[in-house]
């Protein structure tokens, strides 16, 4: 995909710690596409540009109906922006919000399988490990399809890639297998853990607390996972599925299902879902989240500054730290908003 002559930044979703990604619109056409941005600050860390780089590349390189599509790694002003596929979703995480007592069964277990069936290929083609499964990460399209987004902390194994996989604590704290504290190789078993853990948070919007020793935990699971009640499932099922999560979050990782074991599991457990039923949770769960969502115009977003020069109309500024964008600043984005905003050359 050549580089664009710029973008209008549409929506501003969020800056992280190590970037600001927002949904934009390549000048001169008509889709949307999502953006990461990478602060300024970081252009001076190798490691940091380099672990970018490699998530491009890693997801170029995955085709899965299941997994985010990057389209390219493009250069705007010597910084690197990732160009990532326009999902219009919203993530499990959010959708949780609405269900305090958690999603239906059907909806969690159809989302699982696909997971599952995505972290399988994964495994396979590249030998990656997500190693950060959780509902935050789980996108649901208004068409009902799930996808598996932001492999910043993965590892994987293909041609060209430049950062190491260093003996370094990576995961969220909740969903991280207990091995990952020992900072060892990550391998497929962290992810099937996280995903059994990610299963109860969204059947029942609890997180499994478990001890980390051996004669502790797995006694302590299947105590926790017999309170589970699930509306939806047969007692047969529901034992089934119980049994299931005992063994997807084992202390060990030995006892673990592959991720293609836990799709076979799932699916003998509940019949498939109509694809009608998930596009119609899905455009339910994202029309809601638009609801208690205010949606800021970009250039009056705190987080403009971060992202404007994608936008080959506006002017140029001095680089700026993230958080202080400098009174210029400042003065640009409130003419911005009154559409009195200078021209380019005024501040050239």
């Amino acid at each position: 995909m050549p580089r664009t002559s710029g973008y209008q930044v549409l929506e501003i979703l969020g800056t992280g710690a190590y970037g600001t990604v927002c949904v934009a619109q390549p000048i001169g056409t008509e889709r949307k596409v999502v953006l990461k941005v990478l602060h300024p600050e970081l252009l001076t860390h190798p490691d940091v540009l380099a672990r970018t780089r490699d998530e491009a590349r890693l997801l170029t390189r995955l085709s899965h109906p299941n997994i985010v599509r990057v389209e390219a790694l493009e250069q705007h002003q010597g910084r690197p922006v990732v160009v990532m596929e326009h999902v219009d979703g919203v993530d499990l995480g959010t959708v949780l919000h609405h269900h305090r007592a958690g999603l239906p069964a059907a909806i969690v277990l159809a989302s699982i399988r696909s997971v599952a069936s995505a972290l399988d290929v994964a495994w396979r083609s590249l030998k990656v490990v997500h190693r950060d499964v959780k509902p935050s990460n789980l996108l649901l399209s208004t068409d009902g399809t799930i996808k598996l987004v932001d492999f910043g902390l993965a590892h994987a194994e293909f041609e060209g890639r430049e950062t190491q996989t260093l003996a370094l604590v990576l995961g969220s704290l909740g969903f991280m297998a207990p091995e990952q504290n020992s900072g060892g190789p990550p391998l497929p078993s962290v992810d099937v853990y996280a995903l059994g853990i990610t299963t109860v948070r969204l059947l029942a919007d609890r997180t499994l607390l478990l001890p980390r020793s051996l004669e502790r935990h797995d006694p302590e699971l299947v105590r926790q996972l017999g309170l589970l009640e699930v509306e939806g499932l047969s007692a047969d099922a529901l034992g089934a599925l119980r049994r299931l999560l005992a063994q997807m979050c084992a202390l060990s990782p030995a006892q673990r299902p592959s991720a293609a074991e836990v799709v076979e599991a799932l699916e003998a457990l509940a019949p498939a879902v109509d694809a009608r039923t998930l596009a119609d949770f899905g455009a339910r769960s994202v029309a809601l989240a638009r609801r208690d969502r205010s949606v800021q115009p970009p250039r009056s977003h705190p987080d403009w500054p971060h992202v404007s020069f994608l936008d080959p109309d506006e002017p140029r500024l001095l680089p700026h730290r993230r958080g202080n964008a400098g009174p210029l600043a400042a003065l640009v984005r409130i003419l911005s908003q009154l559409s009195l905003r200078p021209r380019r050359r005024a501040l050239d």
